[in-house]
């Protein structure tokens, strides 16, 4: 199942932007002719990949033409993302709407081959929940933390060949967080350059360079979460001791945000340490890339307005004197990184 031309990539693309449309509108919006607008159309709705849904009234001169949408299960996507201790599954399709959404707890991996067999066997159950619902799956997207991977032991191209052949359909694999980032990115000025700060149990930044996102050498840019800020501090969960997501991370803030709003003068001393050293990290990477927005998204609820507040200070006493940037807060939508997987395939058919 694919599309093979670019004017059929930007019909559909035009149609996960507005819809329905008519033959008409996508000559207007596609700069294209009538004839290759008919002849393309027709052969996007003879394969499945858009519907009929009616009509309405062309140029208000009492005609009427028949107005098409995007088929709801032709093409669709399996998305996966795993957290340490989450994996979420959705099969979504084209018009960014989920069909199924499933949750399990994240085992432990003691190496890239039992993290191979776990995701092989998220493909499988969501390959059968496709079928069952009649959906046409055009492939998966798959985002993992790259330290699963066990000191670099599986490159992510690698990962997903193994997967591909074992599921018997495409599957592409990424860093979770630039699954993340490429579902909120999607939604920014064209061009644009900014850091995606996600705070889970653990810390990522997507970095965003001129519209396109930065992989770095092997897939790695954007590890702030295992900077070491603390010598003496606890092991982290890749093999080092005090790295910044052990002090910056969900479950310590949460606590911490609760009993400071309380007046607990220890909470608050630990949020101001997180915050600054969050902070400083953060600064660090806007000066080296010249970069100067900052998006945060934290599983905290609007409490962490208070953090992220803590955050741009200490990130403005870190920057270069007449350094503009700026940083803003948002409550974390785990589906946003579902999404992002599921684009890594769905965007195939509209760019």
């Amino acid at each position: 199942m694919s599309v093979t031309t670019e004017n059929e990539r930007r019909i559909l693309n035009e149609l996960t932007k507005e819809s329905p449309l008519s033959k008409r509108d996508v000559t207007l919006r596609c700069g294209m002719g009538w004839a290759t607008a008919v002849k393309l159309m027709t052969r996007l709705e003879e394969q499945g990949f858009i519907i009929p849904v009616g009509s309405e009234r062309q140029n208000g001169a009492g005609k009427t033409a028949t107005v098409y949408t995007l088929a709801p299960c032709r093409p669709a996507a399996i998305g996966i993302d795993i957290e340490y201790a989450r994996a979420r599954v959705s099969i979504r399709n084209l018009a960014g709407e989920s069909l199924f959404d499933a949750e399990q707890k994240t085992p432990p991996f003691s190496d890239p081959a039992e993290m191979t067999d776990f995701l092989a066997s998220l493909l499988d159950g969501a390959s059968a929940k496709a079928a069952e619902l009649g959906v046409s799956l055009g492939g998966a997207g798959i985002g993992v933390p790259s330290h699963l991977f066990g000191n670099e032991g599986m490159a992510y191209d690698v990962l997903a060949a193994e997967l591909s052949a074992r599921a018997g359909f495409v599957v592409r694999v990424d860093n979770n967080i630039r699954c993340f980032t490429a579902a909120k990115a999607s939604a920014a000025a064209p061009g644009n350059s900014m850091l995606v700060v996600t705070i889970r149990s653990g810390i990522g930044v997507g970095i965003v360079l001129g519209g396109h996102i930065y992989q770095g050498e092997r897939g790695c840019a954007g590890e702030i979460g295992h900077m070491p800020v603390d010598p003496a501090g606890r092991r982290c969960r890749c093999g080092k001791f005090g790295c910044l997501e052990t002090v910056v991370n969900r479950e310590a803030l949460a606590g911490d945000l609760e009993a400071a709003g309380l007046g607990e003068t220890a909470a608050r001393q630990r949020m101001d340490r997180a915050a600054g050293l969050l902070g400083t990290a953060i600064a660090s990477m806007m000066l080296v890339l010249d970069v100067r927005q900052v998006e945060i998204f934290a599983e905290l609820g609007k409490p962490g307005q208070a953090f992220a507040a803590l955050v741009r200070k200490a990130a403005q006493r870190a920057m270069y004197p007449g350094f503009a940037f700026e940083l803003r807060y948002e409550t974390l939508d785990a589906r946003a990184y579902v999404e992002g997987a599921a684009q890594l395939i769905l965007n195939e058919y509209i760019r």
